[in-house]
């Protein structure tokens, strides 16, 4: 990524310098956060379920009275809500209905589980999001609350983004790049890994870069006229914060998430790197033997 975050520390003086601004044309919608994993919540879950249409299929999993697997699945048809209670409605009256039906081929005390996928329509693409419970309750126990306020698990990172101009994506290793805007959509390298599913108003971010640890990656969110920039732990990447404590000791503060380099120098020409770090903060000794040296540190 071309973009650095620079911070200069000059004795006790710091000045922030950062790479570029964007003005806003319009009102932004860019996310102050772009987390991987979306917290579950009643807010994220009306906006999962009344966005646009959908449908989305129940099956219920159960144990059968010799012992062996059951399960029996409606066929969905494609709906749209105007409340998340309304969807909530749905899943208990078919969750019901479901459980009705196979309660005398049901090995008594054992479990339900309860699975339902959302799948999106009117995209150039099926978006699925998955709710996938084990043990909801007995097939004794069971009733219309069980199927209400599930914890859904998503399949992807979802991100709701009005007016979306420009999306990117830089995996470093293995090396990758998206890019998506309202006319384009590159992958490169192409046709390796799973499609990309981005669109005008939605942020999808595909499970194989947004669950990895091991490497680098980079999300780049422009709407509204705003670019803004992303680790993978979801925290916008702003300048280091560098501070000189007592005892020649230097502090570092860092978005999460980002790599932090410090460097040093003499005569403001040639810089010097001192230490990479990692995390949120560190703070390490300066050797007091070198000769006076001025300290900038940047993130990427």
């Amino acid at each position: 990524m071309n973009t650095r975050f620079i911070v200069a520390l000059i004795i006790t003086i710091m000045h922030v310098i950062s790479a570029h601004r964007v003005e806003a044309q319009q009102p932004s919608t860019v996310p102050s956060s772009c987390p991987i994993w979306l917290p579950s919540g009643p807010g994220l879950h009306h906006w999962v379920a009344t966005n646009r249409p959908f449908y989305s299929p129940v099956a219920i999993y159960y144990t059968t009275k010799a012992g062996g697997d059951g399960w029996i699945q409606n066929s969905g048809s494609v709906q749209s809500f105007s409340t998340l209670a309304q969807f909530q409605g749905y899943l208990a009256s078919e969750g019901m209905r479901l459980v009705s039906s196979i309660k005398t081929n049901a090995k008594a005390g054992s479990s339900i589980r309860f699975n339902t996928t959302i799948y999106y329509v009117n995209l150039p693409y099926d978006l699925g999001l998955s709710i996938n419970v084990t043990n909801v309750c007995t097939v004794e126990q069971v009733n219309s609350n069980s199927f209400i306020g599930l914890p859904a698990r998503w399949e992807a990172g979802i991100v709701p983004v009005s007016g979306l101009e420009r999306f990117t994506v830089e995996v470093s290793d293995p090396p990758y790049r998206y890019t998506w805007t309202p006319t384009s959509a590159v992958a490169s390298p192409a046709g390796i890994y799973p499609q990309e599913r981005t669109t005008h108003d939605l942020i999808v971010l595909n499970s194989w870069y947004a669950l990895k640890s091991d490497s680098r990656v980079r999300y780049t969110v422009e709407a509204g006229g705003v670019t803004s920039s992303y680790t993978q732990l979801g925290s916008t990447i702003s300048p280091p914060v560098v501070k000189m404590l007592p005892g020649a000791r230097l502090q570092v503060s860092m978005s999460p998430g980002t790599e932090t380099t410090v460097e040093a120098t003499q005569d403001f020409v040639t810089w010097n790197k001192v230490a990479t770090f990692y995390g949120t903060s560190t703070v390490f000794d300066i050797d007091r033997t070198a000769p006076h040296r001025f300290f900038r540190a940047y993130s990427n």
